[in-house]
C-alpha cells in the first residue's frame, strides 16, 4: 500500500497540472511529490504561554519529517487560553474553540489531501480539539504535546497558577503588600527562556538552605565538643589541687 494514498490524488494525477505548479512554487521537486505529506497543525500562537513555543517546536519537527523521505508541511490554528479569559465573557468562547480547532485541522487535511497529521499542542481546549480532528480524519496521526508551563519561583518557593488566587487573598488580608503580591503575580508564570533560568535559582536556594543545616549542625557539634572540653579541664584542674 502506498504511503501517499491521499496526497496522490493531486501530485500524481496528469489532470492536475495546477495543484502542481502550486507545490513547485513553494519549493517541492518531482522527487518530493511522490513522497507521503504529513500535515503539521501547530496551536502556537504569541497570547499564551503555553503556546508560544510551538511554533518552533513545530518546526523542528517539520526538519525531523523531511530527514526520513516525507514532506512536513506546517499550518495553524486557533487557541484559546482559559487562565486569560476565565471570569470574564470571553470564557464563553473557550468550550467552542475545540470545535473550530476540530474543523479548521480536518479542513486543510481533506482540501490539501495530506496523508498523515501530526499536532502540536498546549493548552486546554486545543488538546481535545486537535485528538477530535484526529478521530474524524481517521488517518495516521501523532499528537504532541508541548509540555506544561514551567512553575514560577519568588524567595525561592515554587508558584503555580493558583498562588495567584493565594497571593490575592493574602493581600487582602493584609499578609502581604502591594508590592510582594505584584512581584509573585510577575513571576508566577514564566515563559520558555525564563523558566530554566527560575529552576537555577531555585536549586541554588535549596542547596543554600541544605549547606545552611549542615553549617548549623556542625555549630552544634563544636558546642558540645567545647562544652565537654571545658568539663575535662574544670576536673584536670580539680585533680591538680
Amino acid at each position: 500500500m502506498s504511503l501517499n494514498k491521499y496526497s496522490k490524488v493531486v501530485t500524481q494525477d496528469p489532470t492536475q497540472p495546477a495543484a502542481k505548479a502550486m507545490l513547485h512554487a513553494i519549493g517541492l521537486s518531482n522527487d518530493d511529490l511522490c513522497k507521503p505529506f504529513v500535515g503539521i497543525a501547530s496551536t502556537g500562537y504569541e497570547g499564551n504561554p503555553c503556546n508560544m513555543h510551538l511554533n518552533d517546536l513545530s518546526k523542528n519537527i517539520k526538519n525531523g519529517i523531511n530527514k526520513n523521505e516525507l514532506i512536513g508541511l506546517i499550518f495553524n490554528t486557533i487557541g484559546v487560553s482559559d487562565g486569560i479569559s476565565m471570569g470574564t465573557q470571553g470564557m464563553r468562547y473557550s468550550l467552542p474553540s475545540r470545535d473550530v480547532i476540530a474543523d479548521s485541522i480536518e479542513t486543510v487535511m481533506q482540501a490539501m489531501a495530506y496523508d498523515s497529521l501530526i499536532t502540536v499542542v498546549g493548552c486546554d481546549k486545543n488538546m481535545p480539539g486537535a485528538l477530535m480532528s484526529m478521530l474524524r480524519l481517521n488517518r495516521p496521526s501523532i499528537l504532541v504535546y508541548g509540555g506544561t508551563i514551567a512553575p514560577g519561583c519568588h524567595n525561592g518557593k515554587k508558584l503555580d497558577v493558583v498562588s495567584a488566587f493565594e497571593a490575592w487573598g493574602e493581600k487582602v488580608s493584609g499578609k502581604i503588600n502591594e508590592n510582594e503580591f505584584s512581584d509573585i503575580i510577575k513571576m508566577l508564570v514564566l515563559a520558555p527562556e525564563r523558566a530554566v533560568e527560575c529552576i537555577r535559582l531555585t536549586r541554588c536556594h535549596q542547596q543554600l538552605k541544605q549547606w545552611g543545616c549542615l553549617f548549623r549542625l556542625i555549630l552544634q557539634i563544636l558546642q558540645l565538643v567545647l562544652i565537654k572540653l571545658k568539663n575535662v579541664i574544670w576536673l584536670e584542674k580539680l585533680f591538680l589541687i
